[in-house]
């Protein structure tokens, strides 16, 4: 009624019942010994991988620091600095793609192309800065020669002419 196995299994010897016993023990703690370390790698692989987007996300908001103080400050060395922030962001970036899993490439290539999009918009904000700087300066230049004039005007309005046809009050309004 038993099966083969069995029956070996019971006619074998106490001593060697024992050793497969142990032998069973023994390749089972193998096995749980592997399965941990596999878990250790995931865990530490996923700590890697953490860290590095903990490093991506810290340098972008140092860009975001640098960037505000360009708004602010108008000056080259911030807008330097942007670049700097976003050359290193984007290094990381490529550097997580060489080691990244299948299914995180599409995120990485999307995080790549945002800052690509980021340096982008961040250019033209420079130029518009730089436009509307030199449009004020235009406008200033351009009201102090108004101002030129018209004190020109007002003065020679003022001062008496022999010449003048109109009295001193309508000269004005006769340039006008």
């Amino acid at each position: 009624m038993s099966s083969p196995a069995a029956r070996v299994f019971t006619d074998l010897s106490v001593g060697k019942k024992l050793m497969c016993g142990f032998a069973l023990v023994l390749l089972l703690t193998v096995a749980v010994t592997a399965s941990g370390f596999w878990a250790v790698q995931a865990v530490l692989n996923g700590y890697a991988t953490t860290r590095a987007l903990s490093q991506i996300d810290a340098q972008v908001l140092q860009a975001r620091r640098a960037e505000r103080d360009f708004a602010l400050r108008q000056q080259a060395d911030a807008a330097a600095r942007v670049h700097e922030y976003l050359d290193s962001v984007t290094a990381l970036v490529a550097q997580q793609l060489k080691y990244a899993a299948v299914e995180d490439r599409s995120r990485l290539q999307t995080m790549r192309q945002a800052i690509l999009d980021y340096r982008q918009q961040f250019d033209a904000f420079v130029m518009q800065q730089g436009n509307a700087r030199a449009a004020r300066q235009q406008m200033g230049e351009a009201a102090r020669e108004a101002r030129d004039q018209f004190d020109v005007i007002e003065w020679t309005c003022m001062t008496p002419c022999v010449s003048c046809v109109w009295p001193v009050t309508s000269c004005a309004a006769a340039i006008r």
